[in-house]
């Protein structure tokens, strides 16, 4: 039993199992009394009180804070002796082997000594672990980030590659279609492969307005190509 719960129940002349957890919904308030408002023993409502309010003690952090604890300006010796007393509390000393605290003084210098500090703030959300437990756990962490930092630097050349497939896009694509495909087309006004209309020999050759798209054309060849056309129907005679 701990101590308040001692002080609190130590008053209580006839205190049965019973009648513990009535008298505890009597001493909260209503916002805590929510918590355990569905238990039935006085065990429950308080193994319930103290996973909310009982912050679990990071033993690893509290022997650090202990170990880098100095005396302070204007503080004298009695004081940070007492200091020092407070804050041991907090470390769970306890009988141990030469060969465990030897361990446990390992595991400490490890983690004050790690270069990284994300892998160093992994390791203390941990409350407890033996230095086996830190080895392994700050190994695969140092895996992890060695592995990260390869897909980073491999997403450079995959965007590179990337970048020349862009290059094969629906308009290049149709520009270089258009392109391959005008090589065979005709000349609307001369006939001849396709050409510039400033060296076009039917460059000249201007039809009315008014005169049909496939008449003009009919016009404008047989302009471009007369002498060609009379000399053809001269040999034939």
């Amino acid at each position: 039993m701990a101590p308040l719960e001692e002080n609190f129940l130590g008053g209580i002349k006839t205190l049965t199992e019973e009648n513990k957890l009535p008298l505890l919904s009597n001493y909260v308030t209503s916002n805590v009394y929510q918590f355990f408002n569905d238990c039935t023993t006085y065990t429950g409502a308080i193994g319930i009180l103290d996973s909310l309010f009982i912050k679990k003690r990071n033993v690893i952090f509290a022997r650090h804070c202990l170990s880098k604890r100095n005396q302070q300006t204007e503080e004298t010796v009695s004081e940070y002796l007492q200091v020092l007393n407070q804050l041991s509390k907090d470390c769970d000393f306890t009988d141990v082997k030469a060969e465990e605290y030897r361990k446990e003084y390992i595991r400490d210098a490890f983690i004050r000594g790690l270069n990284c500090p994300h892998i160093r703030q992994r390791l203390l959300e941990n409350t407890s672990m033996t230095l086996d437990q830190s080895f392994e756990q700050a190994r695969t962490l140092e895996s992890a980030e060695v592995h990260a930092a390869s897909y980073m630097g491999s997403s450079f050349p995959v965007q590179s590659a990337a970048m020349k497939t862009d290059d094969f896009s629906e308009e290049t694509l149709a520009t270089s279609a258009a392109s391959s495909s005008s090589r065979s087309q005709k000349c609307f006004f001369c006939g001849n492969d396709l050409h510039s209309r400033n060296i076009c020999p039917a460059r000249d050759a201007s039809p009315p307005p008014t005169m049909g798209r496939r008449r003009a054309k009919f016009l404008i060849f047989i302009k471009v190509h007369e002498t060609d056309w009379i000399e053809r129907r001269l040999f034939r005679k």
